[in-house]
């Protein structure tokens, strides 16, 4: 007996569109906040004033190789005095969160694709998961800020740079 496995999963595709879409959207939120957390880290901690940039990337890219797990529990332990310490229980709730997303909703969440109010809840937590992981990204980006401002780096300036490295993104071709 020849049994296609998919066919068990007769579920509207745009039902599926939306399900992936959310996935993408809210693991595309979960990554920025890492970034953010990873130059909150590097710049506030790992990274000396005066640093080559060759040196200071190369510690940038070291930092990006730990999990979220690993960047939290280092910024747990470094708290700079701007981050209030009751941003670790929301820390730790969104880790669990994103680590939920990264590998655990195909087993725990497979069956609500068949459930309509099981599949709109399923739909608002990928949802409430990308809010969050912008809002904590807004935390560690306003402190970022204030950093930038003790550096002599006023917002014009910073956005200026920002506005070339966005330029250069867009002038680069795919790596082959």
């Amino acid at each position: 007996m020849n049994i296609d496995p998919m066919s068990f999963f007769d579920i509207p595709l745009t039902g599926i569109t939306d399900m992936y879409a959310a996935m993408g959207r809210a693991l595309w939120a979960c990554q920025c906040f890492e970034e953010q957390l990873t130059y909150y880290l590097c710049l506030l901690f790992d990274i000396p004033p005066g640093t080559a940039e060759e040196i200071a990337n190369k510690i940038l890219d070291d930092k990006r190789l730990k999990t979220l797990g690993q960047l939290v529990r280092e910024a747990t332990r470094k708290r700079s005095p701007s981050i209030p310490k009751s941003l670790e229980t929301r820390l730790r709730a969104f880790t669990d969160e994103r680590n939920w997303l990264a590998h655990r909703i195909q087993h725990e969440n497979h069956t609500d694709l068949f459930h309509q109010q099981r599949f709109l809840r399923l739909l608002a937590r990928l949802g409430g998961l990308k809010t969050e992981a912008q809002k904590l990204a807004k935390v560690f980006e306003s402190v970022l800020d204030r950093w930038y401002e003790k550096q002599g780096l006023s917002h014009e300036e910073l956005h200026r740079r920002m506005a070339e490295i966005i330029e250069k993104w867009k002038r680069t071709e795919p790596a082959a």
